[in-house]
């Protein structure tokens, strides 16, 4: 599998800005992803956005949902945790987005956007 090298850079990025290495984590905080994304800090948010807005969520918005699905998937291991908030942030462009918009493809969707095809492959 293929990583860009922008979603890798994140990642290195996001370990080191959340304080994980190894090990087990059972919830994400409002506060780590503040250090890791301060443009969508739980106080300012969504400020900025013009387009989309109603799709745009905040650190706090994101930590809660990331924390009920790691319990409701299982998902403890720290890499495991940061890895996917990293593919999440990136391919949302930090919570940004819900859907594809540019170029607007059918079918993919969700704060990942990740294509069923390559999913399905997976």
């Amino acid at each position: 599998m293929n990583i860009p090298f922008a979603s890798l850079g994140l990642l290195l990025l996001l370990l080191a800005r959340m304080g994980m290495g190894a090990g087990t984590l059972t919830k994400v905080t409002t506060a780590q992803l503040d250090r890791a994304f301060p443009e969508r800090a739980s106080t300012s948010g969504c400020a900025s956005i013009t387009e989309f807005t109603s799709e745009c969520a905040t650190n706090k918005q994101a930590a809660q949902a990331i924390t009920n699905a790691m319990a409701k998937y299982k998902i403890t291991g720290r890499g495991q945790v940061v890895a996917l908030i990293s593919l999440m942030a990136y391919e949302s462009n930090k919570w940004q987005y819900n859907i594809n918009h540019f170029p607007g493809r059918p079918g993919q969707g969700t704060r990942a956007m990740l294509m069923y095809s390559f999913v399905y492959a997976y």
